[in-house]
């Protein structure tokens, strides 16, 4: 594809959006976007390379100044909405190809992506507490929420980091910190031993 063709569906994208928005003004009596943004997930297809959260921010609010309408912002689920747009854009319900964007927000997308690629394949795998709860499937939902890398999106559980407190129920926090390996018995070579012993009084 030529570069002109492009640029010429950017812009016929970009325009899309501002049609998409100026309906949502008209038929909604409180906007938000916050609520825009929910209801209108499977419809937010954003240019290639563009944050999401930033382009969809500054569309929006351009589009409260056309519609003469109070900008509230709300608390929008951008990974939600970047997913979904992924997802559309390549035709398929898995994610698999990376995203590669210089940003730090996209960034994060990135950690997820992969953190949802490993989890899908865990199966079998994942750590069930006596409560019922999986570990790893909390590990994600956390993730989802942050817009910066964490040690959570490799699931290295470091049980040191308070914010685990807000994942998990006390009891189940305090189970992960009492859990121990199972010891292994070692049995003991005597050839082995018998060959260190060589090296007595040599060294």
């Amino acid at each position: 594809m030529s570069t002109e063709n492009q640029v010429a569906l950017t812009a016929e994208l970009i325009q899309s959006h501002k049609n998409l928005l100026a309906k949502y003004f008209n038929c909604t009596e409180n906007p938000t976007l916050e609520h825009f943004v929910s209801t209108h997930v499977s419809q937010i297809i954003h240019p290639k390379d563009l944050n999401i959260k930033q382009y969809w921010s500054g569309q929006y609010k351009t589009a409260t100044k056309n519609a003469k309408k109070p900008f509230v912002q709300g608390e929008p689920d951008w990974y939600d909405a970047h997913f979904q747009s992924i997802q559309k854009q390549i035709g398929t319900n898995t994610l698999s190809t990376p995203i590669q964007t210089s940003n730090t927000s996209s960034t994060s997308y990135k950690f997820l992506q992969q953190m949802l690629e490993t989890h899908s394949k865990m199966k079998h795998k994942k750590w069930t507490l006596p409560s019922g709860v999986i570990v790893e499937d909390k590990m994600v939902d956390y993730c989802r929420q942050l817009d910066y890398e964490h040690a959570g999106h490799s699931f290295i559980l470091d049980i040191n980091d308070d914010c685990w407190e807000t994942v998990f129920e006390s009891e189940d926090l305090q189970y992960i910190k009492s859990y121990k390996l199972p010891s292994f018995v070692v049995q003991e070579d005597e050839e082995v031993l018998s060959y260190i012993r060589s090296f007595d009084g040599k060294v």
